[in-house]
């Protein structure tokens, strides 16, 4: 399984190796806000160009935007995470 589904088990969890899993390395990274995420986006490749550039980040923008925006808890434990982490997070 790949680390973000082991993370998402890692909630129903306080111990065990799905948590080893989040935190290793550093832990997982914050959510990237849209913006972030487009500027990351500008350091890709992609097979065709940058044609698919445009899409990816409004794919991204609008999934960002669809389950932030009904989430009415979130819950980040054990991730290691610093300030800046959580001060990324806090900007959206």
């Amino acid at each position: 399984r790949s680390t973000s589904a082991r993370c998402a088990t890692a909630r129903s969890t306080t111990t065990g190796a799905s948590l080893d899993d989040c935190t290793q390395d550093g832990g997982r990274r914050s959510p990237l806000l849209p913006c972030a995420f487009a500027a990351e986006l500008e350091s890709k490749s992609f097979t065709n160009g940058k044609e698919d550039y445009p899409l990816v980040k409004g794919l991204y923008e609008a999934a960002f935007k669809e389950q932030f925006g009904k989430a009415t808890e979130l819950k980040y434990h054990y991730l290691g995470w610093g300030d800046a982490e959580e001060a990324q997070l806090a900007e959206g």
